[in-house]
């Protein structure tokens, strides 16, 4: 995780050593400095987006003693957080080609600071609803907005990099977000806690304002003067489909094991909680070292869906002698790191699959698309993996996850856009 955090470190260095420049970099820049600066903006903002996403969870043990709330009751409000991004994710990239993705990404923070407040007010279930339909309202614009950004101005070279830096500086906020909001709740209380939170917001939003002209650098208006309307069959071709499912498999298996692996391994091998708590660390390590590989195997690559396929069959291999039950208990640390591994090495490389099957001047709008399957993965996942817990069957839900990374094996190839320039 120290990997994760200089990498973070070094690129916020790089952003206080040219808050000073205030003229935008040309369009196509592609010095490291210039690189770097965008990177490093994009990904506070969307670390930011991911510290929001845990944030309500984290503080569900208080609400529900002090709203009087059952678990299913809260849950329902991080449904409302997910209907609501994977709806307007879809529609939030039309809205980036058209007026600007720095423009959205603003809406999109200031939304988190309004939702944060909102909930923080919340005498019951209503009001936390609410608060976090807004908060989903503001998360759905980052995936459009940002790689919208970094695909314009980030120079071939690096976009590998760049993707794996955005995809770390998510973790980072999932990291970050439990941590600062059980500190804050316990020794101030859940409201003062989300509204830390909305300040928070706040001033990544100012942040990102300040930095406005850095990182649309003319885009906008290129892309403005470009921007032609397509028919919705212009933007559901074959390989746009494919990266939309193959995002949904992913984030289905993914976040299902993110949200149960302790109990499935308490249940299966009969961990203890620390033991399996701490093998649920281990995958979220081995993840964030595979998006910091794969960023490297990204930019030397010619076939990205190679990787991404190569990296599911690899989860998929270990997910399925999981559920065979085929790891002895001493081995599944490293196991569980190495299914982190292979299936974090992937997410650059199916970002730049969605780079390649998207028509020209219509980055957000297919980033928006796609990236709804994952909202879409995120909200099943955990409900079906919970449900197989429910029925005492831990061993199915490891067969479901491996199912899962299977398909995404297939997906990888038709995602393939042979036709598409990988130059500016």
């Amino acid at each position: 995780m120290s990997i994760c955090f200089i990498v973070m470190i070094t690129q916020s260095c790089s952003v206080l050593e040219s808050l000073m420049t205030t003229s935008p970099l040309p369009l196509g820049a592609s010095s490291w400095r210039a690189d770097t600066h965008i990177i490093a903006v994009i990904g506070i903002a969307h670390g930011t987006s991911h510290f929001f996403q845990l944030a309500l969870p984290a503080l569900f043990p208080a609400l529900k003693q002090d709203l009087q709330l059952t678990y299913a009751e809260l849950g329902m409000a991080m449904t409302c957080f997910y209907v609501v991004s994977g709806v307007f994710q879809a529609l939030s990239g039309f809205v980036v080609d058209r007026l600007g993705a720095v423009r959205v990404l603003l809406f999109g923070l200031l939304c988190l600071a309004v939702g944060a407040g909102v909930a923080s007010l919340a005498q019951g279930q209503a009001g936390l609803y609410l608060g976090a339909a807004l908060i989903g309202l503001g998360n759905s614009v980052f995936h459009p907005a940002d790689f919208s950004l970094l695909n314009a101005r980030v120079s071939l070279s690096r976009l590998g990099h760049a993707f794996s830096t955005h995809a770390l500086s998510g973790n980072l906020g999932y990291i970050a977000a439990p941590l600062t909001m059980l500190a804050l709740s316990h020794s101030l209380g859940w409201r003062v806690a989300l509204q830390v939170a909305m300040a928070i917001a706040i001033a990544v939003a100012l942040f990102v304002f300040l930095q406005r002209q850095i990182l649309d650098g003319g885009h906008h208006a290129q892309q403005k003067a470009n921007h032609q309307p397509l028919h919705l069959q212009a933007l559901l071709t074959r390989p746009i489909i494919a990266c939309f499912f193959f995002f949904l498999f992913a984030t289905f298996a993914v976040m299902g094991l993110q949200n149960f692996l302790p109990t499935l391994l308490q249940s299966a091998y009969a961990l203890t909680p620390v033991q399996a708590t701490s093998m649920l660390t281990t995958l979220l390590l081995g993840g964030a070292t595979g998006m910091l590989l794969g960023g490297f195997a990204a930019n030397r690559a010619q076939h990205h869906e190679r990787i991404a396929a190569g990296g599911m069959i690899a989860a998929a291999l270990i997910a399925g002698l999981l559920a065979a039950h085929l790891i002895p208990t001493p081995g599944l640390l490293p196991v569980l790191f190495l299914l982190g591994l292979v299936a974090g090495i992937t997410n650059p490389s199916r970002d730049m699959l969605v780079r390649k099957a998207a028509p020209p001047g219509a980055s957000g709008r297919v980033y928006g698309m796609v990236y709804a399957g994952l909202d879409t993965g995120a909200a099943t996942g955990p409900a079906v993996l919970g449900w197989l817990l429910d029925q005492q069957s831990p061993h199915w839900a490891f067969l479901c996850v491996a199912i899962a990374f299977s398909l995404n094996v297939v997906l990888a190839g038709f995602a393939r856009q042979s036709t598409m320039p990988v130059t500016r």
